[in-house]
């Protein structure tokens, strides 16, 4: 019985820890993701860091839509050689051409930490320029050029219908992959690890826990059911137990007092029975007795009497059931049996 509750409990323990423990995860989750739209909530306050929250890095996500949308921007994803990658129509095609008619509405925001992959967003314009020197232009730095919140490694210029390229001296480091491992935001791609682990420290946990409780309780229970069976075989006592009955009582206080009410009924009835016994054998003893004499007396006097041939059979039968009632005398139980 122990085993069987003991892993009866751990069950719908560990059911109920893990339960708790994913919901608890989806909920953190959920928040965290309902907090990033509240941040990046323009396409203009979207950073590298954005992309580590499981974002994609080559194709929009639906809040990356909705954004491009609110803004009134076209949106593109390319490698870090200008090479479309998204939208599929423009796939292979250079984003060099399409920058450069709109330089002063274009920006872009390293997806990766070593900018092989950028987010490019240009919002939605009527004007255009000319720029004669578009065939010495680099799509790399142009794109580093156009990327923002000072993580730009270049700065442009036009002038005279040209484009030149200086660099930024106060460019924003992006990590690179020697330094992912110290950035914390990192700690998020361990999530599914940790989710693992807690689930099976909750495991061990309720494994123990249950053990703990089925301790607890099962051996009241054992102990119970061992006096419930004593009653049934007639044992009116209570099991012996190295276990502290002051314990189970205080663990099951309404099974030990029921059990307790219930043996001492079936005591009460066992002493009253064996009284009841013991004058009913008294009584016909005493019957018995008081039967012996006048019996004999009969009985003798059937054996001496006279009488004629027609009457005898009367005096047998005399003589028998006097013999008859001298037996059940003998035979009849005394008090003390």
């Amino acid at each position: 019985m122990n085993r069987r509750f003991l892993l009866k409990f751990f069950k719908y323990l560990a059911v109920y820890l893990s339960l708790t423990i994913i919901i608890a995860m989806i909920t953190v989750t959920a928040i965290i993701n309902v907090t990033i739209k509240d941040i990046y909530n323009d396409l203009n306050s979207i950073e590298p860091d954005f992309f580590i929250f499981n974002e994609p890095i080559d194709k929009p996500s639906q809040h990356i839509k909705d954004l491009a949308k609110k803004n009134h921007a076209n949106i593109y994803y390319t490698d870090k050689y200008g090479h479309i990658l998204y939208p599929n129509k423009l796939k292979h095609k250079n984003i060099k051409p399409i920058i450069l008619d709109n330089i002063n509405y274009a920006n872009a925001v390293p997806t990766y930490k070593d900018e092989r992959t950028y987010f490019v967003f240009i919002y939605k314009n009527h004007s255009s320029i000319n720029i004669a020197n578009k065939n010495q232009i680099q799509s790399r730095k142009l794109l580093q050029s156009v990327t923002t919140h000072d993580y730009n490694k270049y700065d442009y210029n036009y002038h005279n219908n040209k484009l030149s390229f200086r660099l930024n001296h106060n460019k924003r480091p992006i990590l690179n992959k020697d330094q992912i491992n110290d950035d914390p935001t990192d700690n998020l791609k361990e999530v599914p690890l940790i989710l693992l682990i807690t689930i099976i420290i909750d495991v061990f946990l309720a494994l123990i826990t249950s053990y703990l409780v089925s301790k607890r309780l099962t051996k009241p229970l054992s102990y119970y059911i061992d006096w419930i069976s004593n009653l049934s075989h007639e044992k009116l006592h209570q099991p012996t137990t190295k276990g502290n009955i002051k314990k189970y009582s205080k663990t099951f206080p309404e099974l030990h007092t029921s059990l307790s009410t219930l043996n001492q009924q079936l005591l009460q009835d066992k002493i009253y029975q064996n009284q009841i016994h013991y004058y009913k054998s008294k009584w016909i003893s005493q019957i018995s007795h008081d039967l012996k004499s006048p019996l004999t007396s009969i009985y003798g006097y059937s054996k001496i009497i006279e009488v004629n041939q027609s009457n005898q059979k009367y005096v047998a039968l005399i003589s028998e059931k006097a013999k008859y009632m001298d037996c059940i005398s003998y035979t009849s139980p005394s008090p003390r049996d």
